[in-house]
């Protein structure tokens, strides 16, 4: 038996942590630089402290990517460095040859923590598949060695094969559930992100969490504008260091784009990212990036072929960047950024349907849920772009928030799904994200945006911002632009209502 199963053992089952230590030793901000304001960096600097991670970007090593997806692989190396496992079952699987995780998979073969993947001859691992967190709590019951369950503590896992296990480990005080406040579900299907797994992990060890210092200001501001671009979307990202990105552009509207960039950034841009392939968020992207002193360095959307969307707009966007050799394809856990360093700026993917399935694994087919789901951090500040996706499970539309509201956990500002529609922004999502501040793109249209029950939800937790009018167009709040150093406080100011509120941030 592993020496820290012992320890747990004697114990007892129920975890009792110690309440967060701050450290000194620390830096400003911890040893990762993607964390800062995450619920669970207490979890990652506890399990960093023990050795058990060491980041995700070898041989730096100074991220921790907190809302990737942990692959099996990446799990067997969590659980050997936790429970200190040594001994090695040679080779008892034929797809893991290759991988940087085969002694550690070995060792949880020997350790019987794993069983394979592919029953009822298990004769694979499956290394490179990401976990459910069914999965997971097979994986640490097993590890631990936890027997004992005391009721049926979710409501969502009855039909799951892992449901004993699920039970199991909530009685050991392992997991508390995945909607709170509420709390009476568990997302068995749902992927473990490395954030939530250092959470679990600091429970089950009984590991101190560790808070650090707080991060100091990068020097400088990051600027988010929110344009008005009528029915469509187009915001503008400036960093601290003058870098400049652009999500989406509504068709026809290319010169509001231009403008909002004149006004806050450079025509240099960094990079172009498109949520989806529909015209409203496509549709100028091709005039914004061919217009005069314009430059883009990269374009990034989710992939796909020239017959990925059936239109001339994403066929002519398709034909310019594949000429112009300027595409990156973006999947699940991908990142990207503006600046670097202090002034560094993360958009985190979360969920994107190049496959056909989304976040979580579920499977999606409509263009609005094939999306990019975004999350933006800039030390404590938090933003989640997720274009059009869907939050409930009617029709062709997939319920892709409720998959994504945990990964992206609490965020000052939240651009509102799907221009308000009635089928987005759905209650669990809405409250997980809890922003203080909803932004609403939206202009003249025939499909009912916004629907007032979806703007109510929001107002429950914070200001709501709407560009312009659903009957004419009229500005409304017009360009609505955010402004935040990212540490104590951020600002979001209108250009047409004169709307200016300075909020401070919760985490600060």
């Amino acid at each position: 038996m592993h020496r820290r199963l012992i320890a747990a053992l004697v114990v007892g089952v129920m975890v009792t942590l110690s309440a967060p230590a701050v450290s000194a030793a620390l830096p400003p901000g911890g040893t990762f630089v993607d964390d800062n304001g995450s619920t669970f960096e207490s979890s990652i600097e506890a399990i960093s402290a023990e050795g058990i991670t060491r980041g995700c970007n070898p041989p730096a090593n100074d991220r921790f990517c907190p809302d990737a997806p942990v692959t099996r692989g990446q799990m067997a190396a969590f659980l050997v460095r936790g429970l200190v496992l040594t001994d090695r079952l040679a080779d008892p699987f034929s797809d893991d040859d290759e991988s940087i995780f085969e002694a550690d998979i070995e060792k949880l073969a020997a350790a019987g923590i794993t069983l394979g993947c592919n029953p009822p001859s298990n004769t694979m691992f499956c290394p490179e598949a990401n976990v459910t967190r069914g999965q997971m709590a097979a994986f640490l019951v097993r590890g631990m060695g936890y027997t004992e369950a005391g009721g049926d503590f979710f409501k969502d896992d009855d039909s799951s094969t892992f449901e004993a296990d699920i039970n199991r480990l909530a009685q050991a005080g392992v997991t508390k559930g995945c909607n709170p406040p509420t709390n009476d579900r568990y997302c068995p299907e749902s992927w473990v992100t490395r954030a939530q797994m250092a959470a679990f992990l600091t429970r089950a060890l009984g590991l101190t969490p560790i808070v650090p210092p707080p991060p100091v200001e990068g020097g400088g501001t990051l600027t988010v504008m929110f344009v008005a671009v009528r029915q469509g979307d187009a915001a503008v990202f400036v960093g601290a260091c003058g870098e400049t990105g652009l999500i989406d552009a509504n068709r026809f509207r290319s010169a509001e784009v231009l403008s909002a960039i004149d006004s806050v950034g450079s025509r240099n841009l960094k990079w172009v990212a498109n949520s989806h392939y529909d015209a409203d968020h496509l549709g100028a992207v091709l005039d914004v990036a061919t217009a005069s002193g314009v430059t883009v360095d990269q374009f990034y959307d989710r992939g796909g072929d020239r017959t990925v969307k059936d239109s001339n707009t994403y066929r002519d966007y398709f034909d310019y960047i594949t000429a112009a050799d300027k595409r990156t394809s973006l999947d699940i856990g991908d990142r990207f950024t503006l600046c670097s360093g202090a002034d560094e700026v993360t958009f985190t993917v979360v969920s994107a349907g190049s496959d056909g399935t989304a976040a979580g694994g579920v499977s999606v087919s409509d263009e609005n849920d094939r999306g990019l789901c975004i999350h933006v951090e800039y030390y404590d500040f938090d933003l989640a772009m997720c274009g059009d996706s869907n939050g409930t499970d009617e029709g062709s539309r997939t319920d892709v928030e409720s998959a994504v509201a945990g990964v992206i956990g609490d965020v000052e500002v939240a651009k509102v799904n799907h221009h308000g529609s009635a089928y987005s922004s759905n209650a669990f999502y809405v409250s997980t994200l809890s922003a203080e501040v909803a932004v609403l793109s939206v202009g003249k249209n025939s499909y009912g945006h916004p629907n007032t029950t979806v703007i109510s939800r929001w107002q429950t937790y914070g200001e709501v911002f709407q560009t312009q009018s659903a009957s004419d167009n009229a500005l409304i709040d017009g360009n609505i632009i955010v402004t935040t150093g990212g540490v104590t406080s951020f600002t979001t100011t209108s250009s047409s209502s004169g709307r200016n509120y300075v909020i401070s941030m919760d985490e600060s």
